[in-house]
């Protein structure tokens, strides 16, 4: 017998039943058992499911509204080699194949196959379907076995809750917009010994408003989104944040909310759904299911550190600011050691290029006699870090690491602009200011949150992929605008530098060929001619960025300073923002109106300063 599943949790049943060697076509989800992965894959999907959360949301909408399918049916190869069997569903068009969408397919290619239909809505149909599929296939002893298995399991996860208290749970199987889980899933959490709501258990999963699931004031929340693993869950939690109320929630004040593999323990109708009760029941009730899950399967996105963060959140969302969400390790592991790391033992500013052409000598020459005062200044800064740095070189926690990663990158950024600065290459140097600009704002963002954000990114940031053979790194893209909408400084800097960053027409005309008017449009490529203006500017953007990352450093706790280190930062300071509020400088200025005013813009000492507005 030929078997096509066109459902995952039906591979699993056939592969459970001891009827891998008869499945010739499995779905382009189907992952599990592992070698499931070695069959022809007969389906695909129209959907883009590594989008966000609420892309793919738009995307299924959009289909459906269109009466699009959502996916199709490998025709070619339903000629080539056509099943005798095919097992699919009905209960979910989102979910998996449905009848819909293979029937003509069926037709069209003259396939006689016999259809076996799943519609499970309680883990009991769940069972059924199991000794449906075993009767179908000649395999009723042993689905019969395995039911009976299957029971022994839900039994005694009932019998270790009974007579606990029963705590109030949310599960979410989608995330953007927020969707309580329906169809087993409520009966499985009463199973566990919680109380769900607000869809009864066999009822199908809908949209509800999210004001009536934070009226039921869950004490638990378990994020269980359809088609995500915990680590995937727990990444995309961050819409959460931006739910009324999400930080008020009991759960959120008591650090439950957890993060689990939907993918494979929930949204799935086949026997690992006893996996997914055994660790609800694990969730809920810990001291009496002491069972540690499958490894990688649940992930709470609340611990100790988690809630410090969400009274800070809630602080600050009554203050009006942006909100974030958080997750950590299941079982709070001890934060990872951090090692000894290495910086330099002192900065010195870019020698001259004896190997380069006479005009970035020449360059080099006038930037370091007219720009003296400045560039003391700014090797004066950088040393300052690294004596912060060195002194803070004991302190290692994963704190200290996450903005270290920031400084450091900060670090090199204003390191070679001032290269770059050095040898005329002034266009090269916005997007270098500009992305220090973002890793001081990130670390103030870090501060200022207690870390909420990182710790999500550290809890599944680094693993293994088993089908790359390769080291998974998560980047963890990490955005701070509200600081930069906040500090005027920083934030005005921030915008001039992007726009200069920016391929626009007259920005570029700006920075190669400064001397353009409406009658002459000046051309230049890869200029390295010394300008008094353009240097002024960068070197007043990395006195601007170097007292800003010395001013972020010294207000955070996880570095040292003693009181003469404080005490010499204060001082120059002072002399950077004297140098900075120089009126006979070239600086920018913005004007309020989306435009900016260069003051004495020119080329050279002698040159009559100008004025340019864009």
């Amino acid at each position: 017998m030929k078997i096509w599943s066109l459902l995952p949790s039906a591979t699993e049943i056939l592969f459970a039943l001891g009827l891998g060697e008869q499945v010739t076509g499995v779905t382009h989800e189907c992952d599990y058992p592992p070698q499931a992965a070695t069959k022809p894959r007969v389906t695909i999907s129209y959907i883009d499911s590594g989008r966000a959360s609420g892309e793919i949301d738009a995307q299924v909408t959009e289909r459906f509204q269109a009466g699009r399918q959502l996916y199709g049916i490998d025709e070619e190869q339903l000629r080539r080699d056509p099943p005798d069997l095919i097992v699919t569903q009905d209960l979910c068009p989102v979910c998996a194949v449905s009848p819909s969408d293979f029937s003509g397919h069926l037709e069209t290619a003259g396939c006689q196959a016999d259809i076996v239909t799943l519609n499970p809505n309680l883990l009991e149909d769940v069972l059924d379907n199991v000794l449906q599929v075993g009767e179908a296939t000649d395999r009723l002893r042993e689905a019969e076995a395995l039911v009976a298995s299957l029971r022994e399991r839900i039994d005694a996860v009932r019998a270790a809750t009974e007579g606990e208290p029963r705590p109030r749970v949310l599960c979410l199987e989608w995330l953007d917009p927020p969707m309580p889980a329906g169809h087993w899933l409520p009966q499985m959490v009463e199973l566990a010994g919680g109380v769900s709501e607000p869809i009864a258990a066999g009822e199908p999963s809908r949209k509800v408003p999210w004001e009536e699931m934070r009226a039921f004031e869950p004490e638990i929340v378990v994020l269980m989104p359809c088609g995500f693993d915990a680590q995937r869950a727990a990444r995309e939690s961050a819409c959460l944040a931006r739910l009324e109320g999400w930080f008020q929630l009991p759960a959120l004040r008591k650090g439950r909310v957890y993060a689990v593999n939907g993918n494979a323990y929930f949204s799935r109708p086949g026997p690992r759904l006893v996996d997914g009760l055994e660790m609800l029941a694990r969730v809920l009730h810990p001291d009496r299911w002491p069972h540690q899950p499958a490894d990688g399967s649940a992930l709470p996105a609340a611990g100790p550190q988690a809630r410090l963060a969400a009274r800070r959140q809630l602080e600050r969302r009554e203050l009006g600011s942006p909100l974030r969400t958080f997750a950590v390790a299941m079982s709070e592991p001890k934060p990872p050691k951090i090692a000894p790391y290495t910086f330099p033992e002192r900065y010195e500013l870019p020698g001259r290029p004896a190997d380069a052409s006479p005009t970035v000598q020449d360059a080099h020459r006038q930037t370091r006699f007219l720009l003296a005062p400045d560039l003391s200044l700014f090797e004066r800064a950088m040393n300052l870090q690294l004596a912060v740095v060195a002194a803070s070189a004991k302190k290692r926690s994963p704190e200290t690491a996450a903005l270290l990663g920031f400084w450091s990158r900060t670090f090199a950024y204003l390191s070679d602009t001032c290269m770059l600065l050095s040898r005329a290459s002034y266009p090269a140097c916005p997007p270098l200011l500009r992305a220090a600009c973002d890793c001081i704002a990130a670390q103030r963002s870090l501060l200022a949150d207690g870390f909420a954000e990182y710790h999500q990114w550290l809890a599944t940031a680094l693993g293994k992929d088993r089908e790359h053979a390769a080291s998974h790194i998560e980047l963890g893209r990490y955005r701070a605008g509200s600081v930069l909408a906040q500090d005027e400084r920083l934030g005005s800097a921030y915008r001039l530098l992007t726009d200069l960053a920016m391929p626009h027409f007259g920005s570029t005309v700006l920075q190669t060929a400064p001397d353009s008017s409406q009658q002459k449009l000046a051309l230049a490529f890869a200029e390295n001619l010394f300008h008094l203006g353009w240097a002024e500017l960068i070197a007043g953007w990395l006195l601007l960025l170097a007292g800003a990352q010395i001013e972020t450093a010294l207000a955070a706790a996880e570095f040292e300073a003693g009181d003469a280190l404080r005490e010499d930062a204060a001082r120059l300071l002072k002399e950077m923002s004297q140098a900075l509020a120089n009126s006979s400088r070239c600086r920018a200025e913005e004007l309020g109106d989306g435009r900016r005013l260069i003051h004495n813009f020119r080329r050279t000492v002698s040159g009559a300063p100008k004025r340019v507005l864009f």
